[in-house]
This record gives structure tokens, sequence and C-alpha cells, in this order.
């Protein structure tokens, strides 16, 4: 999951979380390569098809359209919840531990 960097409209949209790590991280993906296309060619056509509120909200980071997808899309979508395939250094303590680094989870 990613960090909660969004507002609190933002936060009420996503799903409950057996973690603190329920946000999603567009920085990496997995899946099914028909499935992904699917989800880039929707995610580039939101950020082609935006009015000026989604291109502004949009225009540092295609962050925003993929979190857009998942609210939509939640059916399709997995988070990594646990952290155990993608982290976010966000949310890392600074301490040694047998696996070196220990999300706050």
């Amino acid at each position: 999951g990613g960090a909660k960097l969004c507002s609190e409209e933002d936060e009420a949209r996503y799903p409950e979380s057996p973690t603190d790590s329920k946000y999603l991280n567009a920085g990496g993906y997995m899946g099914p390569a028909g499935a992904l296309s699917e989800m880039i060619d929707d995610v580039l056509l939101r950020k082609e098809s935006a009015d000026e509120v989604d291109t502004e909200k949009g225009r540092d980071s295609d962050q925003y359209f993929f979190k857009r997808y998942f609210w939509d899309n939640k059916h399709m979508i997995a988070l990594d919840y646990g952290q155990t395939i993608f982290g976010n250094f966000l949310e890392i303590v600074n301490k040694l531990c047998e696996n070196d680094w220990v999300p706050l989870c």
C-alpha cells in the first residue's frame, strides 16, 4: 500500500484494510498482461480526457488517475496490505530486525 497522503474525502473511498497500508501506490503493479494493458489504457484515457479539475489534481503524477481507476474497479484489484511484495518507505521505521526494515502495520 501507499502512504496516507490524501484528503478526508479520498480517505473515505478506500476500503477497510487489515493494516495501516491501505492506500494505492501506483509505483508498481503486477498481474496478467491483458488485464494490465486494459488498466493502463483506461488510466491513459482518463488522463487524456480529464476536465480542468482532474488535470490539475493529476498534474504532477499519474498516481491520481490510477487511484481513480482503483476506486472504480475495487473488485478487480488487490492491494499489498502487508507490504510483502511492494513497500513504501514513508511507512518505515529505521529499526533493525530480522528483515532489516520494519513496516508500520
